[in-house]
């Protein structure tokens, strides 16, 4: 009976080991029907219901046959690959090795879980190991099987030992890491880096620093998953959950790489360093957005604004070179009052910005538009709208509907209908641009201080309807 427990234990996920966990499961009904089901017919048969044999015998077999097919569903439910909940950031752990290390992969599994499970901050964070039967050997079964377990990221790829002069050496011959994200183009330069955080990393056990060794590489292991999944979720836009990854991180590692590092891990850390800037940057974008696209732009509570302009600080101090953080806070500063910060943040935002990127153009011309400087104004729109991404919808959008929550905010800056009047023309609706210029001219008396505004809205109303006339002839 040992032996065969011995055996069933390795041989579990086989269909030989099937063919002997039905054996035993069968055995043990039998047994138990035997011993039980004897004094069963005795006690019937004394109360005055005596069963004839012929439904003994039908009971017998129907209740071997269950116990057969439970044991047949619980085997195959066992030994299929593992599931995760929705709410779950599921991790599979799915080495392929033969039975000598099996110790050392079970040892490896454990350190492993207790590292992921350690950096669970605000999220659930699942690892789960692929039974033996089933192994990945390339880029589509992993994704394949990603996708049948509801998983994001897969650990997969040969565990093998090796004997040398210095002892027994247990570990990855060849390490893969595989996640799946949302259909995104992603650079060359995103997949080295991604790739740079498996160079220099620990992946192999040395016997004679068995404890030290598993926990190193238990640690390496760690902090290339967390940095797959906090590069799914960036691509997936949950930059929520993407800064309660990068962010631990970012700080576990500036505190374990100390000191000069490679320039391998350089750029990995780097990378990690500016995914987080990114990600805190996008995540108060979104809740901004919730308020700019509802009309509530100026119902931002102030208390908020100060914790976004915070977080936008320290995402520069990540990533300095980096225009959107300079344009984010240019609008939060002005909604908070601060016209000349906010401008002085814009004109960073355009020195950092790469040369097609018109918004801080946009917002440096309303800005001025706000102060009063029609000239300056008109340049800023002249320069952003030259540019090819003046054509984004998003951002567009973005800017209408800022300066006509603005117009209503301010009633006293009657030349905010001019900038409005301006993107409307050019980026919108030329008949809602009319409209606004119109509207601005009737509320705007001659001889006002805002005279070069007026006469530039004459000039852009007339340019606009000759414009029309000459289709209408054609």
């Amino acid at each position: 009976m040992l032996d065969i427990l011995s055996f069933l234990r390795k041989r579990l996920f086989f269909v030989d080991g099937l063919v002997v966990l039905l054996f035993l499961a069968g055995s043990f009904f039998y047994w138990t029907a035997k011993e039980v089901g004897y004094r069963l017919l005795q006690i019937s048969k004394t109360c005055g219901f005596p069963i004839a044999d012929i439904y003994a015998h039908f009971f017998f077999l129907v209740g071997f046959l269950i116990i057969e097919l439970l044991t047949f569903i619980s085997w195959h439910h066992y030994r299929s690959v593992p599931k995760f909940s929705k709410d779950e950031l599921g991790i599979l752990f799915a080495p392929d090795f033969d039975e000598e290390v099996e110790k050392e992969v079970n040892r490896l599994f454990i350190h492993l879980k207790q590292e992921i499970k350690s950096h669970e901050i605000g999220n659930r964070l699942s690892v789960k190991r692929v039974p033996p039967n089933l192994s990945i050997s390339s880029v589509s079964e992993a994704r394949d099987m990603l996708k049948d377990a509801g998983g994001a990221v897969a650990i997969w790829g040969p565990m093998e030992q090796q004997l040398n002069e210095k002892g027994k050496t247990t570990g990855f011959s060849k390490i893969s890491i595989t996640f799946i994200h949302r259909p995104a183009r992603l650079s060359v330069e995103r997949f080295q880096t991604l790739a740079m955080s498996l160079v220099g990393r620990k992946f192999k056990v040395h016997d004679r620093n068995l404890i030290s060794d598993t926990n190193i590489v238990a640690r390496d292991i760690g902090l290339v998953v967390r940095n797959a999944l906090g590069v799914k979720l960036l691509i997936d836009g949950k930059y929520h959950e993407a800064i309660k990854i990068l962010g631990p991180l970012h700080a576990d590692l500036q505190m374990i790489f100390t000191g000069k590092r490679p320039i391998p891990l350089q750029g990995f850390c780097l990378q990690v360093q500016y995914d987080l800037a990114y990600a805190t940057n996008m995540a108060i974008s979104n809740d901004y957005k919730e308020f700019l696209f509802k009309g509530k732009l100026y119902d931002i509570p102030t208390p908020t604004l100060e914790k976004w302009l915070n977080a936008i600080n320290q995402a520069q101090e990540l990533d300095p070179q980096n225009s959107m953080h300079y344009i984010s806070k240019g609008i939060y500063l002005f909604l908070l009052g601060d016209i000349d910060g906010a401008l002085k943040s814009e004109k960073k935002a355009e020195k950092l910005a790469p040369k097609a990127v018109s918004a801080p153009n946009f917002s440096m011309a309303f800005l001025y538009n706000f102060k009063g400087n029609l000239k300056l104004s008109k340049y800023q729109y002249a320069a952003g709208l030259a540019k090819k991404t003046s054509y984004e919808e998003e951002m567009i959008s973005q800017c209408i509907n800022f300066i006509k929550q603005s117009v209503l905010r301010f009633p006293e800056r009657k030349q905010l209908r001019l900038a409005l009047g301006v993107l409307e023309l050019r980026r919108g609706s030329k008949e809602d641009g009319i409209k606004v210029l119109e509207e601005f001219l009737s509320i705007t008396s001659n001889g006002s201080e805002l005279q070069d505004f007026v006469e530039e809205a004459k000039k852009m109303l007339l340019s606009v309807k000759s414009n029309n006339n000459d289709k209408k002839q054609l």
